[in-house]
């Protein structure tokens, strides 16, 4: 019996020891079911066999769509799951197939095996398989290795057959919610390409916006890509006035006639501010998306790490 399913491939938690590994896991497991009920996408049940995570839905394409913005996915396939015996597994490819071809279309098979749960070897049953194809294919079907329109793979494990044709990437990284939470200062792309970076090694975020007339563009914008890669942690982020202390930073500009000390010196308060929040909300340290193009960038993040008692990423 064949049933529709997503099948979702991680990377680097699986070199992870094994109770980090077990650790890992449940979050992001939990990760891709609060991505799923959030976008209000029915599901049957999400599996963990040894190697990969099963998602049996009606709904491949949303899933899928959804699932790889959980960090921690590597990849994902829309599959067809069968018995493990070379009559279906021989009838889904063909099905497949058949749904995918042109006229003459040139396919190959591969076959992968994560557990033994067939006596022949991968090349068998690739062969085996690309010659009923060949022979109950609809049109000309012709078999080419290497310049090929269609890709027939096979995974084999837990005494099941997937069966699937494209593989579409995810974003890698540990599941959020795997390290603590860094305060994340947004004011323009760079500190939210920043805060996005932070969130594909696990952490969690929590977004913050010091309203500013030097570090305002496209905020909202930013904070709403932000929250589509978010699953495993409360996206709330927080817009925060910053008149007094503009005004404070002008009484300085003003007092020592040192107007291009305005930017570095309203990012020195904005940092004493996030300090606060690093201590309240018991976070790791906070975020910036400083860059290093020049000199002044550096005397930039040497002048916040002297006014700042928590770690800056």
């Amino acid at each position: 019996m064949s049933r529709r399913c997503v099948l979702v491939r991680y990377g680097e938690i699986g070199t992870k020891s094994r109770i980090t590994f077990r650790n890992f896991m449940k979050k992001l497991l939990k990760n891709i079911e609060e991505s799923l009920n959030v976008n209000n996408i029915s599901y049957d049940r999400i599996v963990n066999p040894k190697g990969r995570i099963i998602v049996y839905t009606e709904n491949l394409d949303s899933s899928i769509n959804i699932i790889k913005r959980v960090f921690g996915v590597q990849s994902l396939s829309s599959a067809i799951r069968t018995d493990i015996n070379l009559k279906e597994i021989s009838k889904s490819s063909l099905d497949l197939f058949n749904d995918l071809k042109d006229s003459n279309s040139k396919f190959r098979v591969s076959t992968k095996r994560l557990s033994k749960d067939l006596e022949m070897d991968s090349m068998e049953i690739s062969r085996k398989i690309g010659s009923y194809i060949l022979d109950k294919g609809n049109g000309n079907p012709k078999v080419d290795l290497e310049d090929y329109d269609i890709e027939i793979n096979i995974e084999i494990f837990n005494d099941k057959a997937f069966i699937f044709s494209k593989t579409m990437d995810g974003y890698g990284g540990l599941p959020i919610g795997s390290q603590g939470e860094v305060i994340a200062l947004i004011s323009g792309e760079d500190s939210a390409l920043a805060a996005w970076l932070m969130m594909k090694r696990g952490c969690k975020v929590h977004p913050v916006h010091f309203e500013t007339d030097v570090f305002s563009d496209g905020v909202e914008d930013l904070m709403g890509v932000l929250d589509k890669f978010s699953y495993g942690s409360e996206f709330d982020p927080d817009y925060i006035s910053f008149n007094k202390e503009k005004e404070d930073v002008n009484i300085l500009i003003k007092e020592f006639k040192r107007e291009n000390f305005y930017k570095p010196l309203i990012q020195m308060k904005m940092v004493q501010k996030a300090d606060e929040l690093v201590e309240k909300r018991n976070s790791i340290g906070m975020v910036m998306g400083n860059t290093l193009e020049s000199q002044k960038d550096l005397k930039i993040i040497r002048m916040n790490n002297k006014v700042s008692n928590s770690s800056i990423f």
